[in-house]
């Protein structure tokens, strides 16, 4: 490990990590981590981390998370996280979280959370939900949700649009609850 920063290729037996950036490839046996930003292809075998932004590609056997954003490829045997937005590709076998705004394609076992906008595709075994506005293709075991929902949706369960909200596109769920405007069609 480093305090400051590294450059180039890191391994580590148990870990490798650095104070402050990451800049290149790095395999950690437990994991690798970048106190600040971490940019390159990381391997962790419990983890992938980086305090602030990630960028690249990563593979977690428990989990990649970033602090602030993640761009890039992200596939955790549990889940892929970032503190604010997820741009990219992300693969969790739990789920995947951004905090913010979540653009790309995410497969998550469980599901898929954006705590404010969604655009792209998302597959959930449960359920796919933004905390404002949702925009592409959402498919759900149980059902797809928001308070704007823009595309199409399919799941077993329910579809629903909160808190005066509106479907603008196609849905189709046991149920489609739509608490507002309606453009489109729903079928359930």
């Amino acid at each position: 490990g480093s305090g400051d920063e590294i450059v180039g290729v890191a391994f580590g037996g148990l870990g490798a990590g650095t104070g402050k950036d990451f800049n290149g490839f790095g395999f950690g046996g437990l994991g690798i981590g970048a106190g600040e930003d971490f940019s390159g292809i990381g391997i962790g075998g419990l983890g992938v981390g980086a305090g602030k932004d990630f960028r690249g590609i990563g593979f977690g056997g428990m989990g990649i998370g970033a602090g602030e954003d993640f761009t890039g490829i992200g596939i955790g045997t549990f889940g892929v996280g970032a503190g604010k937005d997820f741009n990219g590709f992300g693969f969790g076998g739990l789920g995947i979280g951004a905090g913010q705004d979540f653009t790309g394609i995410g497969i998550g076992g469980l599901g898929i959370g954006a705590g404010r906008n969604f655009t792209g595709i998302g597959l959930g075994g449960i359920g796919v939900g933004s905390g404002d506005t949702f925009k592409g293709l959402g498919i759900a075991g149980f059902g797809v949700g928001g308070v704007h929902l823009n595309g199409v949706l399919l799941s077993l369960g329910m579809n629903k649009a909160e808190h005066n909200g509106s479907l603008t596109g196609f849905s189709l769920s046991s149920f489609n609850y739509i608490k507002g405007k309606q453009n489109g069609l729903t079928i359930g």
